[in-house]
């Protein structure tokens, strides 16, 4: 694998480690628009032009978290050698509101490209050096206000400063509850080219996902969801999330999906585009598990809309660990409480069209596809700054049966 290749694969692992807002990575390579009336052909593995900063920011107004990720962004021919490079400059990362300063940041800016590498130290043992892509900095509880307007402004020795705006938008207005008196069973089936998991209906089975199986059967509960469009004239767009987790004796595990079967409100998720090309054999799939969903409102402008989705039906006691841990003296059990919640984002249609393309363009380019054109909201630079609003809402409350060690006097 290339140096290319690498980096290409490290904007995948970013993308889905900060994914509460999932959706926001940066492209360090731009694709160069060359008119067809040239009379000279390039050779972009070779063509060089002046790295730009290429920045990928959120700002969520929910808590006020503010995440940044900066590198420099250069020609396809500077990635090409394996040479780790050094880049450390005085920068300076500045957050307005409504052209009032509210979060400054000063000092050096760290965006060496260093590969992973594992050498001996002087003892002859084997020391794993950690790789470096990009800079990061975040920071919570920044007070933000809907309808303000965030301009983000990224001043980096020797650059260009990357500057973008975006208004905050409205705090999503939704109500949502958990039907758990009638478990929904499906069996589900992996495939990569389908976004999460499909199913066909099948009735009984187990109500809970054993991984290591290719096929296997779920239960679901029933979320039933309303969410009002205030804005008519414009259009909106939400992604939505079901997070719950459990903290066992033996492990930690997150318990995530949000499964969709209304087909009326498929047809905007980028993921199903991406992977399926649309909504396409949709009378061999009724249903799909989404770690996240991205709708629009245009099925329900100026409405209420009653959406019906499908959380992951909860186990109360662990089938695996709790009978080893019963049976042994060292260990009591106890009840955990665990609550599970629905988490619905709103974010512009500039923000959806640039995740639009990023989901898009990892997919890879086939032979006969069209080249993926991603438009951020930098200027001066790559990348995309998305300012979104997001409520969080519990929709299931119980307890969890678990053990702990039983502490004696010697410990």
């Amino acid at each position: 694998m290339n140096k290319y290749n690498l980096i290409q694969e490290k904007m995948k692992t970013l993308f889905i480690r900060y994914s509460s807002l999932s959706l926001f990575i940066f492209t360090f390579v731009s694709c160069l628009k060359l008119d067809t009336d040239l009379k000279k052909d390039l050779d972009i593995k070779t063509l060089v032009f002046p790295p730009k900063l290429a920045v990928s920011a959120t700002l969520d107004g929910e808590k006020g978290d503010f995440r940044i990720f900066i590198a420099e962004g250069r020609a396809l021919a500077g990635y090409i050698s394996y040479t780790n490079e050094v880049i450390i400059r005085d920068g300076e990362i500045r957050l307005f509101e409504d052209d009032k300063l509210i979060l400054s940041e000063p000092g050096p800016i760290d965006m060496s490209y260093i590969l992973p590498d594992h050498y001996k130290d002087e003892n002859g043992n084997w020391v794993y050096r950690s790789p470096n892509y990009w800079y990061g900095f975040y920071k919570s509880g920044i007070p933000t206000r809907a309808g303000s307007v965030y301009r983000l402004e990224v001043e980096v020795e020797g650059y260009e400063t990357a500057i973008a705006t975006m208004a905050m938008p409205s705090i999503p207005v939704v109500s949502a509850s958990t039907d758990t008196t009638v478990m929904v069973i499906k069996n589900l089936s992996r495939s990569s080219s389908v976004v999460g998991y499909w199913t066909e209906p099948r009735l009984g089975g187990k109500h809970f996902i054993d991984l290591s199986d290719d096929s296997y059967e779920v239960g679901f509960w029933t979320v039933s969801v309303y969410i009002t469009d205030l804005y008519p004239n414009e259009n909106n767009y939400f992604a939505l999330k079901i997070d719950g987790n459990i903290n066992l004796v033996g492990y930690h595990s997150d318990m995530n999906g949000i499964g969709v079967s209304d087909i009326s409100i498929l047809q905007d998720d980028p993921n199903l585009e991406a992977r399926r090309g649309g909504l396409v054999d949709m009378d061999h799939t009724d249903f799909y598990v989404f770690e996240t969903f991205f709708m629009s409102d245009r099925t329900f402008s100026g409405k209420t809309a009653p959406l019906t989705f499908y959380s992951v039906a909860e186990k109360t006691s662990d089938p695996y660990m709790g009978p080893y841990f019963a049976n042994d003296p060292a260990f009591e059990k106890i009840m955990r409480p665990r609550t599970t919640f629905l988490r619905i984002q709103h974010f512009s249609e500039s923000t959806f069209r640039y995740y639009r393309g990023q989901a898009l363009q990892r997919q890879r380019v086939g032979f006969f596809t069209e080249p993926v054109t991603i438009t951020g909201n930098m200027e001066n630079g790559y990348g995309h700054f998305a300012v979104i609003n997001t409520i969080t809402i519990p929709i299931l409350e119980y307890e969890f049966q678990d053990y702990r060690r039983i502490e004696t006097q010697e410990e």
